[in-house]
């Protein structure tokens, strides 16, 4: 007997939709990565109502992450059964790696968030730097 997707069971499809919304979340979650003069990174997450005190970023071999959750911005007494038809910015979690480049820093990162951008710059080691070398 041929089984399709949507014979699965109803806690299936839940978990589907679920991760369909997830998934819209990432798209969602745009951030730029620019290198500045001295060869740090400057990476710049558009994020609109994030909470900071709930958003984690973390640096790991050479991984960046940024995670977290938005809520809704729907009143908590909102109608549960009604019919959502468009949604401007994504609500739930997010989470997004990026791959760093072997000359950062790991010691020299700082994260700030304002108006609702999330600002993260990350210096370059000053081993790897270019160095003047006098001529005698």
């Amino acid at each position: 007997m041929n089984h399709c997707a949507h014979d699965q069971p109803d806690n299936d499809v839940e978990q589907r939709d679920q991760q369909a919304r997830n998934s819209i979340a990432l798209d969602e979650f745009r951030c730029t990565v620019e290198r500045t003069e001295k060869g740090g990174l400057q990476l710049f997450a558009f994020a609109p109502g994030i909470d900071p005190d709930k958003t984690e970023v973390t640096l790991d071999r050479g991984l960046l992450t940024v995670a977290g959750e938005r809520a809704s911005g729907r009143p908590d007494d909102a109608d549960d059964t009604a019919n959502v038809y468009g949604q401007e910015r994504f609500s739930g979690r997010f989470r997004r790696t990026i791959s760093l480049p072997e000359d950062i820093d790991p010691d020299k990162v700082d994260a700030r968030y304002r108006d609702g951008v999330l600002h993260i710059s990350i210096g370059r080691r000053e081993s790897l730097q270019p160095k003047r070398i006098a001529i005698a």
